[in-house]
This record gives structure tokens, C-alpha cells and sequence, in this order.
């Protein structure tokens, strides 16, 4: 299924597959829905919780219109900025090199829901989706941004028992020999991975992983 990014819109908008019965389908009906964005051949795999912009699916025909709408001005937005900042030293790396997902499909807990969502209910529901999505990309190293995609990957996802996670503090940086590798990084929004100490354990953790 993840090798047809078209096939989740349709998905999550028809309320079908994986997003039967969940309740962030529920309440946007598959409006805001984010299959990822950047390149699914990326060597890292950089991972969110949830979509925050807004996408009216009328506009486009294809996920690849839509990717392509999409991904430019993903470079100029804060987030972009960040992630490239990040990995401007790693030779050979560029934010085109990388995929950007979600671990959760449809907004859970900003601004596009209606209603604060359950994040655990809402990734029983795509976590299928992730699992294709791992496959598909085949990234060498998975960077979950903040404490709740770490979460979902690490503790729901790959069965880990880690505890709490500080993505923003004690944590960033750590990483995690499984396969792929996972290197737990601060999310852009909160400051954290602005933060010089933070960028260069999190830049040296990736870069560790990298076979360019």
C-alpha cells in the first residue's frame, strides 16, 4: 500500500483500511491527511507526530502534485530552516536526501483538530502505515523530532521499554541500534534544536549511521 502514496488519501478521506474507526479521521474526515513529503529514496527519515498545515486535496490530483506543491515551501518554513541547519556539515547530505513523515496521519492535538485526540489510539491506527512506510524508504537512520514520535516509534512501534523520553534535553542524541537505527532528536518548534549543544550531538549521532 505505501508504494501508492495516493492510496492513503484515499484511505484516510473514505474512512477505509487503517483508518476505519479512528477517531483523528473521525474528526477532519481525512482532510488534513499528510502521506510525507521531500524523497521516499531519503537516506534519513525524519519523523513528526502529526500534519500541521493545512492541504486542500482538491488542488491536486496526485501525491506527487502534491508533493511537489508541498516540499518547496517546506524549505522556507521554520521547520526547513532547521532541519537544514542540521545537516549543512554532514557532506554529501542535503534536506533533498531526506524523507519527512508522520507518525500519526491525520492532526491529533493542533490547530487542524477539532479535538485533542488520543495519540496511542490514533497510531494503533497507522502504525501499519509506518511499518510500509519503513520498508518502502529504507532510510539508514529513522530521526523521530520530540518526545512523542520517539514515543510512538520507539515504545509502540518497535516494543522497546525505555521509559519517558526528553527529546529536548537528556535524551537528544541518544541513539538506538536497531534496524533501522533511530537517533532521538528534539522537534523544531520548542527551541531545543536550535540549541548548538543539542544540533551537533543530534548532527553526530546521524552522521555516525550515513554510508554516502
Amino acid at each position: 500500500m505505501i508504494a501508492n502514496f495516493d492510496q492513503i488519501v484515499e484511505t484516510a478521506q473514505n474512512a477505509e483500511g487503517p483508518c476505519e474507526g479512528c477517531p483523528a479521521q473521525a474528526d477532519t474526515g481525512g482532510r488534513f491527511v499528510n502521506p510525507g513529503l521531500l524523497n521516499p529514496d531519503g537516506e534519513i527519515m525524519f519523523l513528526t507526530i502529526d500534519p500541521s498545515h493545512y492541504t486542500d486535496w482538491s488542488r491536486y490530483e496526485t501525491w506527487e502534485e502534491y508533493n511537489d506543491a508541498k516540499s518547496p515551501m517546506f524549505y522556507d518554513a521554520p521547520g526547513g530552516r532547521a532541519l537544514q541547519r542540521l545537516l549543512g556539515p554532514i557532506p554529501g547530505i542535503e534536506l533533498s536526501d531526506c524523507w519527512l513523515a508522520d507518525a500519526i496521519k491525520c492532526p491529533v492535538n493542533n490547530d487542524l483538530a477539532n479535538a485533542e485526540i488520543d495519540s496511542d489510539t490514533a497510531f494503533d491506527h497507522c502504525s501499519s502505515y509506518l511499518t510500509e512506510e519503513i520498508a518502502f524508504v529504507d532510510p539508514q537512520v529513522i530521526v523521530p523530532l520530540g518526545n512523542d514520535p520517539a514515543t510512538q516509534l520507539l515504545t509502540h512501534h518497535c516494543g522497546l521499554n525505555i521509559g519517558s523520553i526528553r527529546a529536548g534535553t537528556r535524551d537528544a542524541g541518544t541513539t538506538y541500534d536497531i534496524d533501522p537505527p533511530v537517533v532521538v532528536s528534539p522537534h523544531w518548534s520548542n527551541g531545543w534544536l536550535g540549541k548548538h549543544n543539542n544540533r551537533e550531538k543530534v548532527r553526530q549521532a546521524i552522521q555516525q549511521y550515513l554510508t554516502i
